[in-house]
């Protein structure tokens, strides 16, 4: 059975997609073919919304470059906007946003380059010392360290510290108002259990083969795909619903 079948939607306005591990390959590197593909969605009037918990800086230019128009969410949803230009912020103190970062090298997370630029969300890499550590233990720690009202989510790539409240999930519908396009034509794909809450929201999802069992749970259709192949399957389908009379 075809995607869209199986998703049931009936019109697509627009795709909200992850960029690691759905729009980029095992190496991590973009998948051509999928952009391409993407690229002649967006073409026909859909919207194509990058997903990242990268840099809005980052995101937003990658968008921009890759020629799509559309608002991106970046920092887990911590910031959404167009290129260069945020329309929506949640961002940590500057007090907290030290006292997280310090907190975290402290225990043996590394922290990213980019932390000191970033608004709301803190990204950090594992290393052998807290390759076990759970999320929920991760928060634990910080909460002994006076530091709550947080969420941690573990990307498969980062581990992410948020503000509570801010996550993948309300940036989707904050940024389907700002297009003005509903759920009922809105299909999304993730691969992360950072996702997870985006996949809440959602009502048509997709998690390629690539995906990590708990977000494959949470999804609408699973597919056999992995990351920039089932992009490329899903928009050759919804070129062809477009194209046929």
């Amino acid at each position: 059975m075809r995607i869209l079948e199986r998703l049931g939607i009936k019109i697509v306005k627009a795709i909200v997609t992850d960029v690691d591990g759905t729009l980029t390959d095992a190496r991590q590197s973009l998948h051509l073919g999928a952009i391409a593909a993407l690229r002649k969605v967006h073409e026909k009037g859909i919207h194509v919304i990058l997903c990242s918990s990268r840099l809005f800086d980052v995101v937003s230019s990658l968008a921009k470059y890759l020629g799509f128009k559309s608002p991106v969410i970046a920092e887990s949803g911590s910031v959404i906007g167009y290129y260069l230009k945020p329309v929506f912020i949640r961002e940590f103190e500057t007090e907290i946003k030290e006292r997280i970062i310090t907190v975290m090298t402290s225990i043996g997370f590394k922290s990213v380059p980019d932390n000191k630029c970033r608004r709301g969300d803190l990204a950090f890499k594992r290393t052998r010392k807290t390759m076990g550590m759970s999320e929920e233990e991760i928060l634990e720690v910080l909460k002994k360290q006076g530091i709550s009202n947080v969420t941690v989510l573990d990307s498969g790539f980062a581990v992410h510290i948020n503000p509570i409240g801010v996550d993948k999930g309300s940036a989707l519908l904050r940024v389907l108002e700002l297009i003005n396009v509903s759920l009922d034509e809105t299909i999304v794909i993730g691969d992360g259990n950072n996702d997870i809450p985006m996949f809440r929201v959602a009502k048509y999802s997709i998690a390629p083969a690539n995906a990590s069992e708990k977000l494959k749970k949470m999804a609408k259709v699973v597919s056999d795909l992995s990351d920039g192949d089932l992009i490329i399957a899903l928009a050759e389908e919804i070129l062809s619903s477009i194209s046929q009379p």
